[in-house]
């Protein structure tokens, strides 16, 4: 992913009001991408490092038995290390007061989506608020007007069915993907136990 896009999602992450006192980032780099990624990940970690409580890299490893390189499993090498790096500090927690949230390369998080997020997941009953998904509206808009015709127009029609279905749910559930929270104690559960190593995108 290009360098400058993703020091700019960094920084809008970063103005949540949550950041420096509760956001903790992990960069999750393809570790096929060579020196080059680990380079990449330590000037982005140097840039934005006094924006968050903390903010590391992880590699996923080309190659493992398992593993189909894409999203999902990169995803789930990032939070096999993000528990192992947070141990200590999670276990004085209560995992469904815990939320993971995944974005892309280009995700640009409203300022307070982590606040809202933290207030409506905490106010739900214990045993509701583990087993929720949150998904803010997903707007294809940082590169729409700037890619090619056909291309914009399946934006267009992404946008108006990503509203559409957080509009009206009594047809059918609404799909979450792409940017997402989820409780950590939905991730560890037994029957989940993070994300699929197997598929291309989560």
């Amino acid at each position: 992913e290009d360098e400058n896009m993703l020091l700019h999602t960094l920084e809008n992450l970063g103005r949540s009001a949550m950041a420096r006192s509760s956001i903790s980032v992990v960069l999750a780099m393809e570790g096929r991408e060579g020196f080059m990624a680990y380079q990449k990940a330590g000037r982005l970690v140097q840039k934005t490092a006094h924006l968050f409580a903390d903010i590391f890299a992880t590699f996923h490893p080309p190659h493992l038995p398992g593993d189909i390189a894409g999203k999902s499993s990169n995803t789930q090498w990032a939070y096999r290390e993000a528990l192992q790096r947070h141990a200590a500090v999670l276990a004085r927690f209560d995992a469904s007061q815990v939320f993971l949230t995944v974005g892309d390369a280009d995700t640009l998080w409203h300022p307070q989506y982590f606040s809202a997020l933290a207030y409506e997941g905490l106010c739900l009953p214990k045993y509701e608020r583990a087993w929720s998904i949150w998904q803010p509206p997903i707007l294809l808009m940082r590169n729409l007007f700037s890619c090619p015709g056909p291309t914009r127009v399946s934006g267009y029609a992404t946008i108006l069915f990503d509203l559409a279905g957080l509009a009206n749910q009594r047809f059918s559930s609404h799909l979450c993907y792409s940017a997402y929270s989820i409780t950590l104690a939905l991730a560890s559960h037994s029957l989940v136990s993070g994300w699929d190593r197997d598929v291309i995108a989560e």
